[in-house]
């Protein structure tokens, strides 16, 4: 719940967050992530929380705790990031030191893809690199909604990037908002 999240203190618990795609989290430790990453999946890295299908809805608060060794390597994926999809969620107070993020398209450091709603804030990059073949945002690869459902309601306030991003289309904070027909 809100008041009793689930505690992140370590990588494991921090992978584990895939499991409850609907809770409350806050992270207590700084984590780095290298050492799991290596043992766990050396050539493609961090799997991306959430997908189209099961999107991460829930509420995460980084509570100003460091994630160090962020790597993903999946040139032919969509929706990369250390979450992957994400609608309705809130995400905040996450920094990310020296990531190094490669996808295919709708590539962010802390979101791939928002759709519709959600409020990603507070967030701090540092360093670091985003290669998108297109899409590549330093905080959201890409926010869209569904053209016949009214607008875009995802919020991106007080972020800070300071990343080399690299795609066909790239931008500090988010890569793109777009209204399309899903």
């Amino acid at each position: 719940t809100e008041k009793d999240p689930y505690l992140v203190s370590n990588a494991d618990e921090l992978f584990e967050v895939r499991n409850d795609l609907n809770a409350y989290y806050k992270q207590t430790e700084d984590i780095d992530l290298t050492e799991w990453i290596q043992d766990n999946n050396a050539n493609q890295g961090w799997s991306p929380i959430g997908t189209s299908t099961y999107p991460f809805s829930g509420y995460y608060d980084g509570n100003m705790k460091t994630i160090k060794g962020l790597y993903i390597k999946r040139p032919s994926s969509s929706y990369v990031g250390f979450f992957g999809y994400v609608h309705g969620a809130i995400i905040k107070n996450m920094a990310f030191i020296n990531p190094k993020i490669e996808g295919g398209e709708n590539v962010g450091t802390i979101v791939g893809f928002i759709y519709d709603t959600g409020v990603v804030s507070n967030n701090i990059i540092c360093c670091g690199s985003i290669i998108a073949q297109e899409n590549a945002g330093g905080i959201v690869g890409k926010m869209g909604y569904s053209g016949n459902q009214g607008e875009l309601t995802a919020q991106l306030t007080g972020n800070y990037v300071h990343a080399q991003l690299k795609g066909e289309i790239a931008g500090g904070i988010c890569g793109v908002e777009s209204s399309e027909y899903f």
